[in-house]
């Protein structure tokens, strides 16, 4: 029986909106266009660019193109591109590496 994506993802992910962000998060889990943390993780078809899903759902309304390549894209591409195994395998290492990371970034503040 195949695993749930949306369930796998709701058990690792942490409870990210009370979450607060730490100002100084490692690049690698900021937004590349926006330089605000990626909650809601999607790769890009084309340029494999993970970003976050409001913003390049924001782009799109404006735009239905790659904001890296220029290459067409729109939210039923992203969508189908991220429903497919590999991606999901992708976005659910890069959400528990992120949330691996702020764990520890939380658990070394509360001693101090």
């Amino acid at each position: 029986m195949e695993t749930d994506f949306f369930e796998t993802y709701r058990v690792l992910h942490l409870d990210i909106k009370s979450i607060e962000f730490p100002d100084e998060m490692p690049e690698e889990y900021l937004d590349p266009l926006l330089y605000t943390p990626i909650r809601d993780p999607v790769i890009l078809p084309e340029s494999k660019i993970i970003m976050d899903r409001a913003v390049i759902q924001a782009h799109l309304a404006e735009g239905e193109y790659d904001p890296f390549n220029r290459q067409p894209l729109t939210m039923e591409q992203l969508n189908e591109h991220n429903q497919k195994e590999e991606q999901r395998q992708k976005l659910l290492d890069f959400i528990k590496k992120r949330d691996d990371w702020l764990n520890h970034y939380h658990s070394r503040n509360d001693l101090e």
